[in-house]
């Protein structure tokens, strides 16, 4: 793995605080946001990764995973990486930047959940925004 891609591998706190418009065309109530949280293990390969996800209920009804990339974005001063990885059972996708990192090894991220939702026939599927974190447990 080229020493530039950050190294991700291993145990993370997952984090969300969530808006759902829970009944469709009804506004989303600030009164209602839905939390979430689990341990997860991310796997790497170079600027790929997988995202272990456990059944988090009733968000997560079934376990899975997530795939995803590292994105290295150049701006004017210079570049910073972002995580991106889609949902697996609808069209939802996590962005994220470090947040946090200590020696050299980034320790926390944070960003944003987003998904349109009224995927046919899957009542789970909502419009949904988050912002949410991971944050390092072990190394891999």
């Amino acid at each position: 793995m080229s020493s530039d891609i950050p190294d991700i591998r291993g145990r993370w706190y997952y984090f969300a605080k969530l808006l759902r418009q829970e009944v469709p065309g009804q506004k989303p109530s600030f009164d209602d946001y839905k939390y979430t949280q689990f341990i997860t293990n991310i796997e790497q390969d170079g600027q790929f990764v997988i995202v272990d996800a456990p059944v988090d209920l009733p968000i997560r009804p079934v376990e899975g995973f997530y795939t995803g990339v590292l994105n290295k974005v150049n701006t004017s001063n210079g570049y910073f990486w972002q995580l991106v990885f889609s949902d697996y059972d609808d069209n939802g996708t996590f962005t994220m930047t470090i947040a946090e990192s200590q020696d050299g090894i980034v320790t926390k991220w944070a960003g944003t959940y987003t998904e349109a939702g009224y995927v046919p026939g899957i009542p789970t599927q909502l419009p949904t925004t988050g912002l949410l974190s991971l944050t390092r447990i072990t190394l891999d």
